[in-house]
C-alpha cells in the first residue's frame, strides 16, 4: 500500500465576474499534429510534447493561473487519422472516443471546454459534428447515427485517477448539427450558454447550469447558418455565416447573456473567418486577400467597414484557415503558405496587434509550423484549425492587454515569494511597489497593480492577494496488478509518501507459519504541479499448497520453491515441501525528463514448513520483534 499526503498551498481562486481584464484560461494552445504554444511569457512560445491530433478544430483549457488542464481534438474516425481523445496536462489520454463518440475530426469548431457551474474541479467538454461525417463511417454506425453525432458533451472530474482526471458522464444532446459551436458565459458569472446550428432552423441556445444541459430556445434564421459561431468577449454580440455562399454574407446578432435571447439580426458582407476585438467594439473579417473590420459602435455599421491589410502582397500566401483571439489581446490568424521551391505547403501563425485601437497593425509569420505528411493531416503536411475558447476569457477594454491573473487569489505562507508578470515584453512598467520591471516577486498578501505602456497604448490590471491556511489530503493506492500514475495538481508543492512492500506467502504447514512482512519506506519531497509519479503497489505472495510452491506477488515477487517432503503433522501425513511465494515490492518514481527512482519497499520472503519468511527491505522496519507480538509473521527489514 502507498499513501501520498499532499500539502495544498493554493486553496481558493475567486473570480469577479465584472472584471474587464483578460484571464489566463487560454494561456496554452494545443492544435494540429502535436503543436502547442504557451503565452505565459507574454509571447507565444512553442512547447513540445503535445499529443494533439487534429486537422481542423480543437480545444484547450487552463486553470486561472495559466496551467494547462485538458485539451481535445473533439472527435475522430474509427480507422483513419485519430479516434478522438481528451488529454490531460501530462499529455495522457483520459478518454478515447473510438471514432463513434464526440464530434467531427474536421469540424471548424469541433469542441470547447467550460467549467461545470457550481462544481469546483469539474468541467464540460462540448463537441460538434463535421459536415463530412460520413467519411470512414461503418454501416452499423451509420444506422445508429444517420445524421451524425451533432452536439455532445463529456463531463470531466479533475480529481479522478489520482489527479489525472477522468470522464464521469457522456451525453448526446442534439442532432443534426454541424461545424459551429460557441460558449458564452451567463451574466450571473457561473452558468453558460452553448450555441449551435440547430439543423436548418437557425441558432439553438442551450443553458448549462448546476442542474445540467437543456434547450432554452431556437432563434429562427430562414436563410440557414453554417460554419463558425463567434461571440464578443462581453457576450453581447454574435456573428454567424449564412448558408448562402454566393454573397459571402454574415449575420450580426445581439445577444442577452442574462436571458439567452437573440435579437436584431443585421446582414453584413463578410467572410468565412471572423473574430471580435477584446473590447467587443470591432468585428474583424478575413477573406482570401484582405483583412478588414466593422466598427460596431457606429450608427451605420454596414458603412463602417474599413479594409486594413492587403494579403496579396505576401509572396507565398495561399489561404486563410482560422482566426482566434489570444490571451495577449492580439488576433491570431492561421495561414496556409506555399513553398515554390520545394512544392510543399506549410502553416504560419500571424497576428493583428492593437486590435482595440484606431491603428491596428499586422505581423506576418510570428511562428511557422512545418508538419510532415501523416494520417493526422491526411498526408497533406498542413492543418486548418486553432483551438476554440469561451470568448469571455479575452475581455479587455484597455488599448493594451495586461493580465496578472484572477482578481482575487489566496496564497499560503510557504507559497511566497510569488511572481507577478505583467507580460508585454519590451513595454514600460510601473508597479504599485514602485518597481519598473516586467515581473516582480511579492512576499506578502496585499493589493498590487501595474500600469503598462507599450506600442498599443496603456493597460492596467490589479490583483488582490489574501492569506490562506495550508491543508492536506491523503491519497491511498492499493494493489491493482498494474502501474498506476498520479499527477501533481495545481497548488501542491510537497508530498509525504508512506509505502509498504507486500508480505510473502505462507508455507505448507497446518501450524500456520507466515510469510515475511513487507518493508516500509517514508519520505517527504518537493514537487511541481504537473509532475507525474509512476506508482507500483506490490501484491502479496501466494501460499504454497502441499509440495507446490506459491506464486510470487506482482510485480517482482519470486515464486516459492517446489519440494518433495512428507511429514506427519498433528498425526496426519502431509506434503509440506512447497515454499510460499515472495511478496511484490512497491516502487515510486518520477517520470518525464527526470525519470528518477524515488523509493522502493521490498516484498517479504515466502515461508516454508517450520520456517517463517524473512522481512522485505525498506528504509526502516515498520514491524520489529520489539513492537510485533504476532510471532507467526515475518518482520519488515531495513535498508541503509
Amino acid at each position: 500500500m502507498i499513501q501520498i499526503r499532499q500539502a495544498t498551498l493554493l486553496l481558493i481562486i475567486l473570480f469577479l465576474t465584472s472584471s474587464l481584464y483578460a484571464q489566463k484560461q487560454a494561456n496554452v494552445w494545443h492544435f494540429g499534429d502535436g503543436n502547442s504554444i504557451d503565452f505565459s511569457s507574454g509571447e507565444p512560445v512553442e512547447v513540445s510534447g503535445s499529443a494533439n491530433a487534429s486537422y481542423e478544430g480543437s480545444a484547450s483549457y487552463c486553470d486561472s493561473l495559466g496551467n494547462i488542464l485538458f485539451y481535445s481534438n473533439g472527435g475522430g474516425y474509427p480507422n483513419i487519422a485519430n479516434s478522438g481523445n481528451i488529454w490531460n496536462a501530462s499529455n495522457q489520454s483520459i478518454y478515447d472516443m473510438q471514432g463513434v463518440e464526440g464530434g467531427g475530426y474536421s469540424a471548424m469548431q469541433s469542441s470547447v471546454f467550460i467549467e461545470a457551474p457550481g462544481e469546483t474541479g469539474k468541467y464540460y467538454l462540448f463537441t460538434m459534428e463535421e459536415q463530412e461525417y460520413v467519411l470512414d463511417i461503418t454501416d452499423s454506425t451509420n444506422n445508429a447515427q444517420p445524421l451524425g453525432r451533432g452536439l455532445s458533451y463529456f463531463k470531466i472530474d479533475q480529481s479522478l485517477n489520482s489527479g489525472a482526471g477522468g470522464v464521469t458522464e457522456t451525453e448526446s444532446v442534439y442532432s443534426p448539427s454541424y461545424e459551429g459551436l460557441c460558449a458564452v458565459k451567463h451574466a450571473n458569472g457561473d452558468d453558460y450558454w452553448i450555441l449551435i446550428h440547430q439543423d436548418t432552423s437557425g441558432i439553438g441556445i442551450y443553458s448549462v447550469t448546476s442542474s445540467g444541459v437543456q434547450l432554452s430556445s431556437v432563434f429562427n434564421i430562414p436563410e440557414g447558418t453554417f460554419y463558425n459561431i463567434k461571440a464578443s468577449p462581453d457576450g453581447s454580440k454574435l456573428f454567424v455565416f449564412l448558408s448562402d455562399f454566393t454573397n459571402s454574407n454574415g449575420l450580426l446578432l445581439q445577444f442577452d447573456p442574462a436571458t439567452g435571447v437573440i435579437s436584431n439580426p443585421q446582414a453584413l458582407p463578410g467572410a468565412f473567418y471572423y473574430e471580435f476585438s477584446p473590447n467587443s467594439r470591432y468585428l474583424y473579417l478575413v477573406n482570401s486577400n484582405t483583412i478588414g473590420r466593422y466598427d460596431l459602435s457606429s450608427s451605420n455599421i454596414a458603412s463602417s467597414y474599413t479594409s486594413l491589410f492587403d494579403l496579396s502582397t505576401i509572396e507565398e500566401f495561399s489561404a486563410i484557415s482560422q482566426i482566434q483571439l489570444g490571451p495577449d489581446g492580439k488576433l491570431y490568424i492561421l495561414f496556409l503558405e506555399f513553398d515554390s521551391v520545394t512544392g510543399s505547403t506549410f502553416n504560419t501563425l500571424n497576428r493583428i496587434t492593437c486590435p482595440n485601437t484606431a491603428s491596428p497593425a499586422f505581423e506576418h509569420e510570428v511562428l511557422t509550423f512545418i508538419e510532415s505528411p501523416s494520417t493526422v493531416n491526411f498526408n497533406l503536411g498542413f492543418f486548418y484549425g486553432l483551438p476554440n475558447f469561451p470568448a469571455w476569457i479575452f475581455q479587455n477594454n484597455d488599448d493594451l492587454t495586461v493580465s496578472l491573473g484572477p482578481e482575487q487569489l489566496q496564497l499560503c505562507e510557504n507559497q511566497f515569494p510569488f511572481t507577478l508578470n505583467a507580460q508585454n515584453p519590451g513595454a514600460s512598467y510601473l508597479w504599485s511597489t514602485g518597481a519598473t520591471s516586467q515581473t516582480i516577486q511579492i512576499n506578502q498578501a496585499g493589493e498590487y497593480w501595474v500600469q503598462v505602456t507599450g506600442p498599443c497604448g496603456i493597460g492596467t490590471d490589479t490583483i488582490t492577494i489574501s492569506p490562506c491556511s495550508a491543508t492536506s489530503e491523503c491519497i491511498v493506492f492499493e494493489p491493482t496488478g498494474a502501474t498506476q500514475s498520479w499527477t501533481v495538481p495545481v497548488g501542491v508543492d510537497s508530498i509525504t509518501v508512506k509505502m509498504w512492500g507486500a508480505a510473502g506467502g505462507a508455507g505448507s504447514s497446518p501450524s500456520g507459519n507466515g510469510g515475511g512482512g513487507g518493508g516500509f519506506t517514508e519520505f517527504t519531497m518537493p514537487v511541481v504541479a504537473g509532475d507525474v509519479l509512476e506508482i507500483e503497489v506490490g501484491s502479496g505472495g501466494v501460499r504454497s499448497i502441499e509440495n507446490a510452491g506459491g506464486i510470487g506477488g506482482w510485480p517482482s515477487g519470486g515464486a516459492g520453491g517446489t519440494g518433495n517432503r512428507n511429514e506427519v503433522v498433528f498425526g496426519v501425513p502431509s506434503d509440506i515441501g512447497g515454499g510460499g511465494g515472495g511478496g511484490g515490492r512497491s516502487l515510486i518514481r518520477m517520470t518525464g525528463s527526470l525519470n528518477q527512482l524515488l523509493a522502493v519497499a521490498g516484498g517479504g520472503g515466502g515461508a516454508a514448513f517450520d520456517r517463517y519468511g524473512g522481512g522485505g527491505g525498506g528504509l526502516e522496519a515498520d514491524y520489529t520483534a520489539a513492537n510485533n507480538t504476532f510471532s507467526v509473521n515475518g518482520f519488515g527489514g531495513t535498508q541503509t
